[in-house]
């Protein structure tokens, strides 16, 4: 699944509130405008509980460039 995707469907304020931070900085991830660092990206793949891969994360960026 996406980064974007899985934000939203599981919604900015619940991973904002898991990975301790704002929620405009998911949406700013769910928007594609920035990606999480490396150390925020495994709190992500580990509160995803195995919907969210390192490779789902970072695929959308390197798709864009």
């Amino acid at each position: 699944m996406k980064l974007n995707k899985y934000l939203i469907k599981t919604g900015d304020e619940p991973v904002a509130q898991a990975l301790g931070v704002k929620v405009r900085t998911v949406a700013s991830w769910r928007r594609g405008e920035r990606i999480p660092r490396p150390e925020q990206a495994l709190r992500l793949v580990d509160f995803a509980g195995g919907e969210l891969t390192l490779a789902d994360i970072y695929a959308a960026q390197s798709e864009a460039a």
